[in-house]
């Protein structure tokens, strides 16, 4: 990483204090195994992009902070080092505690929830995707506006285009049992 020019002090006491804080190579958060049958969920995708947001501000702060500083500065530095430290122990037990909120939504989760219709407005398709976690079922059968969902909104389709689609999804492949084929 090159500092600023402009903000006094050499590079090698700019990377050296990086290096301590923790940041010498940059700042890449730990990634959040979450399993494949999971990884469209829009709850688990909120949280992992709540983390990654998290992440780059903390990156940017640190950065701000050790920036500018002049060989003479060094003891000043050692405290937002220090402090730098601490930030990025407690990001770990963050991280941590969102890997442990994943593996108790994702232990007996199949999957979330693929609806899709068609709009009568403009024709096109519409999906949502809705995490189907028994562990996030709060309130059955209860109306909610809260609960995070992906919304897919495709182009217009024509009505062959949709019908074609249709049929595709629900034919039965050739030579399936039970069918009347002559021979």
């Amino acid at each position: 990483m090159e500092r600023n020019g402009n903000t006094g002090g050499d590079d090698s006491k700019f990377e050296e204090m990086m290096q301590e804080a923790g940041l010498g190579d940059g700042f890449t958060p730990p990634k959040i195994h979450v399993p494949k049958s999971c990884e469209d969920c829009p709850l688990l995708v909120s949280e992992v992009e709540k983390l990654s947001r998290l992440a780059s501000e903390l990156y940017s702060v640190a950065e701000a902070s050790l920036e500018g500083y002049s060989s003479d500065e060094l003891s000043r530095a050692t405290d937002d080092r220090r402090v730098i430290g601490e930030s990025l122990e407690a990001f770990d037990e963050i991280v941590g505690s969102v890997q442990e909120t994943v593996h108790i939504l994702t232990r007996k989760c199949i999957g979330p929830v693929l609806t899709f219709g068609i709009s009568d407005r403009t024709n096109a398709e519409v999906k949502a995707v809705v995490c189907d976690s028994p562990e996030s079922d709060t309130s059955l059968g209860e109306v909610t506006i809260e609960e995070p969902v992906i919304v897919y909104r495709g182009r217009a389709r024509t009505a062959e285009e949709f019908l074609y689609d249709f049929v595709k999804r629900h034919a039965k492949p050739s030579g399936s049992a039970g069918s009347n084929q002559d021979q």
